[in-house]
């Protein structure tokens, strides 16, 4: 107890994610090898295509089978590109990681899909196959973790995390930073399925503990947010006509891969995973994390409506190969030039984020640089208000573990959530909000593509300082930020390999 105690104040229990000046990193685990970010597994498994990023085939072929899966994992949940630190090579991925931990993994319930036969899969991105770790059994009563309109889905979307792989570097603020990782995803999910016509409900709240041994995950894994997915389009869009307009040999290797994928999905061995040799994560003092944990299981017995996302997306993104684009380009701003962007720009993405109706988030921002606006740390609510008049880079880039990129970008966003500590489900409600916050997020980085424009999401502030700042009342908790303004991308040090190429090189 005393150990939990040193790291959780009793007046606030979330400051086991916060940061403290003096004790930013105390706890991790940086010491040892960096944790496995794959798994890997044998056995059966279904290939999907990977000529989806082609610019020419970026337009959907059909909503059936296989390839409606293709249309959808590709994108929003893969590779888009490399990056390169001299000798050395880094994965970017469609979906920002604090870090570049990516603690996140993909799994997929498929109960009726044409050419698929059903189970329960994991998709390996990096080798862009669904591996089937068993069937989809109706005794295993996955129905009753989700509302009775979405029992009858199709297929489902499981968004689960791995803290480890953020936790060595952040301590526990990588638990915080897994579920924001969680939002980021999710967002790209429910993107791409709108562009695609299917209609859907997001969990953004989870029976965890009972999806943990549905898909037979290990202690260490924590289910996020699921995606029921109903195969019928809101248009009553049939594939048929797709079909019509392919040629026949179009269609008859349509047909056949179908053909092939079912074959093979169901004459081989369930998947198996292979186990990893990571000893580290048994030296993390996992305790206060479990702790946390079994309070939100402790208030998500019964699937609630609260547990559905509410936001709305941009009525403007449906075309499927504009979303494609963003989410491949997108990329995290790594310097800023100081440079002033218009008010127009400014309130046309405030505009954009009401426009969501994010429920229970409440936008501040350090205003360092934009036409017409004077300097000053300003609260969003439909209106500006000012909080605090003048010049507040310095003090934006040390409220922000001194980042300088910080002090050099035109808005320092910050999310507030009310939070009261005082309610019983206030850890529940906590993890749901981290997640609703990565949404907007990366709603906010592919509008920010969209514009021209550089976004970086931080995580990294001290919280208690940034709360006294901006003047939040007790129940309000800051728990993200982001960084907005013009690249500089001369400065930058890290390029891709696109790019690279674009040189000649």
């Amino acid at each position: 107890m005393n150990r939990i105690n040193a790291v959780i104040r009793d007046d606030n229990p979330l400051s086991l994610f916060q940061y403290v000046r003096a004790r930013g990193y105390a706890g991790n685990r940086m010491d040892i090898p960096r944790p496995e970010r794959f798994k890997h597994f044998h056995g059966s498994s279904v290939r999907l295509k990977t000529s989806l990023f082609h610019e020419e085939e970026s337009k959907p072929f059909s909503l059936d089978g296989v390839h409606v899966l293709e249309q959808i994992l590709l994108p929003s949940y893969g590779v888009t590109s490399v990056k390169f630190h001299g000798h050395q090579s880094e994965l970017l991925w469609s979906f920002p990681s604090a870090g570049a931990c990516y603690p996140i993994e993909i799994y997929v319930a498929i109960r009726s899909l044409t050419g698929v036969p059903p189970g329960i899969y994991y998709y390996a991105a990096l080798q862009a196959s669904l591996y089937k770790l068993r069937d989809f059994n109706e005794e295993d009563r996955f129905e009753e973790l989700l509302l009775p309109e979405d029992r009858q889905a199709d297929f489902y979307f499981i968004v689960t995390t791995v803290p480890w792989r953020s936790c060595w570097k952040y301590s526990y603020k990588g638990y915080r930073f897994s579920f924001i990782d969680a939002g980021h995803v999710t967002a790209n999910f429910q993107l791409v399925l709108q562009c695609l016509g299917l209609r859907t409900n997001v969990y953004t709240g989870t029976v965890s503990n009972k999806l943990r041994e549905l898909l037979q995950l290990s202690p260490y894994e924590d289910a996020a947010s699921v995606i029921a997915v109903h195969h019928t389009a809101e248009s009553d869009q049939s594939t048929e006509p797709v079909l019509e307009q392919a040629s026949t040999v179009e269609r008859d290797v349509w047909e056949e891969s179908h053909a092939a994928v079912a074959r093979e999905a169901g004459e081989r061995p369930f998947a198996r995973s292979e186990a990893a040799q990571d000893t580290g994560i048994e030296t993390f003092d996992w305790h206060p994390i479990f702790l946390f944990r079994n309070q939100v299981d402790r208030f998500r017995q019964e699937p609630d409506r609260a547990w559905l996302a509410r936001h709305k997306l941009p009525p403007e993104w449906l075309e499927y190969a504009q979303a494609l684009q963003l989410i491949i380009r997108r990329r995290s701003s790594s310097s800023y030039q100081q440079r002033a962007i218009s008010k127009q720009s400014f309130q046309h993405m405030l505009q954009f984020m009401q426009e969501t109706e994010m429920t229970g988030i409440t936008l501040y921002m350090f205003i360092h640089a934009v036409e017409g606006i004077p300097p000053g740390i300003y609260r969003w609510d439909g209106e500006l208000a000012c909080v605090r008049r003048g010049e507040c880079r310095e003090l934006s880039a040390s409220l922000s573990l001194g980042q300088m990129f910080v002090r050099d970008c035109s808005v320092l966003f910050m999310y507030a959530v009310d939070i009261p500590t005082s309610r019983q489900d206030s850890y529940a409600l906590y993890q749901q909000r981290l997640i609703d916050a990565g949404i907007l997020g990366q709603l906010v980085y592919l509008k920010s593509q969209e514009m021209g424009l550089g976004y970086s999401a931080i995580g990294g502030y001290y919280d208690e300082e940034v709360k006294e700042v901006l003047q939040l009342p007790p129940e309000q908790q800051v728990i993200y930020a982001g960084t907005w303004g013009v690249d500089a991308k001369d400065d930058a040090i890290k390029h891709d390999r696109y790019r690279l190429n674009e040189g000649g090189n």
